[in-house]
């Protein structure tokens, strides 16, 4: 399966195409995946890095709103 999200593909996850969707939708498509959120950091504009691993894919990355409800994108970082 693979997740397009804003111009990127995640692996794992399938969708046709996503826009910044809620937070719990999200992270129920990650834990579904067999991935799971490992980490946080603050990035610019008071939004936040929130990291996913799984044990056959690469780490995701994904940039959340500054109140954590909304994810604006996802990346597999290169």
């Amino acid at each position: 399966m693979i997740i397009q999200c804003k111009y990127y593909e995640i692996s794992g996850i399938t969708l046709n195409q996503i826009k910044p969707l809620p937070a719990s939708i999200f992270e129920k498509l990650m834990i579904g995946a067999s991935y799971s959120r490992t980490n946080s950091a603050p990035a610019s504009g008071s939004r936040w890095f929130i990291y996913f691993e799984n044990p056959t894919f690469d780490r995701v990355e994904a940039v959340y709103s500054p109140n954590k409800k909304m994810v604006i994108t996802a990346y597999h970082p290169s």
